[in-house]
């Protein structure tokens, strides 16, 4: 069996077209992209530490990696089946408590981060 050679040009194509395809067809996606859009241009303009800014901007990645992996258990479990199927929705509600937790990590570290800039 011929394996196939790595390619980093094919290999970048893939996830880009990942990524759009995921933007262009799933709304949460969109809104979690606006909301990173908002929140850096949100990051740029208040007064705190460089060290602080970059911790609010990482601490959203999170999200965007958790919704990505949502959708992709999203579409496994809708080509293995359509009809409803208790393991199923189990697969599906664990992809959705990913994104909750990351979205939960991500506010509490702006919390923490804004309380320690501004109220302590």
């Amino acid at each position: 069996m011929r394996r196939k050679r790595f390619n980093i040009i094919k290999n970048t194509s893939h996830g880009i077209d990942g990524f759009l395809e995921v933007l262009k067809n799933e709304t949460p996606f969109q809104i979690e992209v606006a909301l990173f859009v908002g929140a850096t241009v949100l990051i740029a303009l208040i007064d705190i530490s460089t060290l602080s800014k970059a911790i609010l901007f990482f601490s959203m990645f999170p999200i965007i990696i958790a919704e990505i992996i949502n959708s992709a258990i999203e579409r496994t479990v809708d080509l293995v089946t359509l009809e409803f199927d208790e393991r199923a929705k189990k697969a599906k509600d664990a992809g959705a408590a990913v994104v909750l937790v990351s979205v939960v990590f991500a506010f509490l570290i702006w919390s923490a981060v804004l309380m320690g800039e501004f109220v302590l």
